[in-house]
């Protein structure tokens, strides 16, 4: 036997603990960088404000306005065409919206849309993952307020292949 012997018994404790806490470290920094796990934001204010969202939607609804979502191809852009009920366009409104990708929830992109002709409204952003998209948009014009939450899909470029 060695002189030293009597270190082996603690070495081999002191790795297995270090392995163990670098182990824990790594899996809690991949959990909080997973760009593909989403927590639904003020989730909470959400639930408690129910009732008064589910009566915004009633309003949207009885409103009568349609909205359509298109993104361009290559995803550098997305329109939103707004109708009210007989099919007219629906100009001068406020429209914000909030979209993301549904494999990365936690990305979510928030803009201002800008009003072009004939009800069209236009969103510059990165739209290129293809894929399912969710669009929650919110145009107001006046007292009228409209809410709406869209799925779109983002075809993948030409050329690109999986």
């Amino acid at each position: 036997m060695s002189r030293y012997s009597w270190l082996l018994g603690p070495a081999i404790v002191g790795v297995t603990v270090l392995t163990s806490l670098t182990g824990a470290v790594a899996l809690v920094h991949h959990a909080h960088s997973d760009p593909s796990f989403a927590i639904e934001e003020d989730y909470y204010d959400k639930a408690v404000r129910w009732d008064e969202s589910a009566a915004e939607r009633r309003k949207s609804e009885a409103l009568g306005w349609s909205v359509a979502v298109s993104v361009a191809r290559g995803g550098e852009s997305a329109r939103i065409e707004l109708v009210d009920r007989g099919g007219s366009p629906v100009e001068g409104a406020a429209v914000s919206v909030e979209a993301f990708h549904n494999a990365r929830a936690s990305d979510v992109r928030r803009v201002e849309a800008a009003p072009a002709a004939g009800g069209v409204y236009e969103m510059a952003g990165d739209f290129t993952r293809p894929g399912a998209w969710e669009f929650r948009i919110r145009a107001a014009r006046g007292p009228d307020v409209f809410v709406a939450m869209v799925r779109a899909n983002v075809a993948r470029p030409e050329g690109v292949k999986r």
